[in-house]
């Protein structure tokens, strides 16, 4: 199976390239507003959490958040803002989560994750997210939307919305929100 290389997520990435980034780890316009749909979950799963703001912003508003991101510069990072008092791992996501159980999270976050991978690991993860997320949870993304978008940070960007909304078959959409710069979309599902 295909992967992005984990040299191209380095500190660079995560400090400078990667958009939110504030010195105080403090979320981001995109980020509240994709958030703002949780209303005080008891768990939550954070896949691709990165540097970590979104998972600390719930552990510190007494949720239990498992924490999940591909890149080593995202454990040291991760490490450095929230702690080591919060559950992280670092873990390929297109291999699976078979340990975990089965509608366990009541929220699945994935804010900047999907453009990262190809389709044959959304494919893997997409059906992952679906068995975690209790009935009638949230599936919170974040991702962008343009037309020839791919980079190569990007690999996978899609043109519509309904490219995405097919790796998640039955769930409703709750919403859909557009930011135009740069140009991505929060997408809302209830499962």
């Amino acid at each position: 199976m295909r992967n992005v290389s984990q040299k191209l997520y380095d500190e660079n990435y995560f400090l400078k390239v990667c958009e939110g980034y504030t010195s105080d780890g403090s979320l981001g316009s995109r980020q509240k507003k994709l958030l703002s749909y949780a209303k005080n979950p008891s768990t939550i799963i954070d896949i691709g959490c990165g540097r970590g703001e979104v998972s600390k912003f719930f552990s510190n508003n007494n949720c239990q958040v498992f924490s999940i991101d591909y890149s080593y510069a995202a454990c040291r990072i991760f490490e450095q803002n929230v702690g080591d008092k919060y559950p992280f791992l670092r873990h390929d996501v297109s291999l699976g989560l078979p340990w975990l159980k089965d509608e366990y999270f009541e929220v699945a976050i994935l804010a900047d994750v999907l453009e990262h991978l190809y389709d044959e690991q959304l494919s893997v993860l997409c059906p992952e997210v679906l068995r975690l997320v209790k009935k009638s949870g949230l599936i919170l993304i974040d991702t962008p939307i343009l037309r020839n978008g791919n980079s190569t940070l990007h690999v996978n960007v899609k043109e519509d919305t309904k490219e995405i909304l097919k790796y998640f078959p039955n769930t409703k959409v709750e919403n859909i929100s557009w930011f135009h710069n740069p140009m991505h979309c929060n997408i809302i599902l209830r499962k």
